[in-house]
């Protein structure tokens, strides 16, 4: 089951919040997917999603939809270079609950962000 382990940051505005959260337990297919696309500089911390929290209808993962073509994901691997790879890996109701409770305690003060932009 892939973990939440940090809100690596918070960006608010007058309508919503984002948040890009650390992610841990990683399947090994995803693991194998990201290690071919970052080879020598593949880094197991660098999995993460988005997380869109509309501040009157609640959370959302986001989902790349960017082209008809691409993974339809929520895991997000960086690589060396910066660039962001989204996996296509849907979280499960479960997991994504587990990331909603984190947002939550960020957004409250409870914990804190790695980063607040």
């Amino acid at each position: 089951m892939i973990k939440p382990t940090a809100v690596i940051s918070m960006r608010k505005d007058k309508d919503n919040a984002l948040f890009k959260v650390a992610l841990t337990e990683i399947p090994h297919r995803f693991v194998s997917k990201a290690r071919r696309l970052d080879l020598e500089g593949f880094a197991q911390e660098r999995f993460s999603c988005l997380v869109n929290m509309e501040y009157f209808s609640g959370f959302s993962i986001i989902t790349n939809q960017e082209y008809s073509y691409a993974p339809k994901g929520q895991l997000i691997y960086c690589d060396k270079n910066g660039e962001e790879h989204y996996l296509d890996c849907l979280l499960t109701t479960g997991e994504q609950e587990k990331v909603f409770e984190l947002c939550r305690a960020a957004f409250k003060g409870d914990i804190v962000c790695e980063a607040m932009v």
